[in-house]
């Protein structure tokens, strides 16, 4: 299972999704939860966000709008 991160610049949660820039993709594999990858974009998500991230179970991020 894959969880994307929305963070902003400081690592920390970013306040909204769709102009998050940059993810982190962190892989849960028998019980435990490693750290993946790091996924950067343009922050522009109108149009491709579930292109960005759909290989991922679950999002985490502080606000997600109506377009989602």
């Amino acid at each position: 299972m894959k969880i994307a991160v929305s963070v902003d610049g400081n690592e920390k949660i970013a306040k909204h999704l769709g102009k998050c820039k940059t993810f982190l993709i962190f892989e849960k594999e028998n019980g435990k939860i490693n750290f993946g990858e790091i996924r950067t974009t343009d922050g522009d998500h109108k149009n491709h966000i579930i292109e960005d991230i759909k290989d991922c179970q679950y999002v985490i991020s502080a606000k997600i709008g109506e377009g989602m």
